[in-house]
C-alpha cells in the first residue's frame, strides 16, 4: 500500500530524515498508516474503548481497509452502520491529530483524549450532516447501542 499520509516512513521514503522513524505512540516499530492505525497497541486500546462504548463485541482488523469497513460488519439498522462507519473515521482523524500533537507540541499521548474525542467528534459529525433535525444525545446512543440482534462486532487486534 501506498502510503498516502506523511508517516515517518513516507517522508524518509522522499528524502526526508526525521530524528526518528519509529512510531511515537509505542515506540517499538516503524510509523506506517497500517502500523499507527491498526498494528499499534495504543490503537489497539482505543478501539477496545470504543468497542466498550458502542456495546458491540470484536472482529480482528488486519488492514486499513478493514478500519474504513467496520460498518459493513456491525450487525443492526442502516443508522447504526452509518454511526459505526462515521466512528471510524472519526478514528482515523483523531488518532492522527495526537500523532501530530505528540510530535508538534510535545503532548502527551492519551488514549482517554482520544477516545472522549471520537465520542464527541463523531456525534457533532453525524449530528451536523444528519437528515434528522433534532438528533441529540440520548438518539445518538441508542442508534449506537439498541441492537436487537445482540452484540456486534467491532475491530479488535
Amino acid at each position: 500500500m501506498v502510503e498516502r499520509l506523511p508517516t515517518k516512513v513516507a517522508l524518509l521514503s522522499k528524502g526526508i530524515h526525521p530524528e526518528s522513524v519509529t512510531c511515537i505512540f509505542c515506540n517499538e516499530q516503524p510509523e506506517t498508516s497500517e502500523h499507527i492505525f491498526v498494528d499499534c497497541q495504543f490503537a489497539q486500546t482505543v478501539w477496545t474503548a470504543i468497542a466498550q462504548w458502542c456495546k458491540v463485541s470484536a472482529f480482528y482488523a488486519f488492514s486499513l481497509k478493514d478500519v474504513l469497513q467496520v460498518g459493513e460488519y456491525v450487525d443492526g439498522s442502516a443508522k447504526r452502520k452509518k454511526a459505526i462507519h462515521a466512528i471510524s473515521l472519526v478514528y482515523l482523524w483523531s488518532v492522527w491529530r495526537m500523532r501530530n500533537e505528540v510530535i508538534f507540541q510535545n503532548a502527551s499521548v492519551s488514549v482517554q483524549k482520544v477516545v472522549e474525542e471520537i465520542k464527541r467528534m463523531s456525534f457533532q459529525w453525524v449530528k451536523y450532516r444528519s437528515k434528522e433535525a433534532c438528533l441529540n444525545w440520548e438518539s445518538w446512543r441508542s442508534i449506537l447501542v439498541d441492537c436487537k440482534c445482540g452484540a456486534s462486532p467491532l475491530l479488535v487486534w
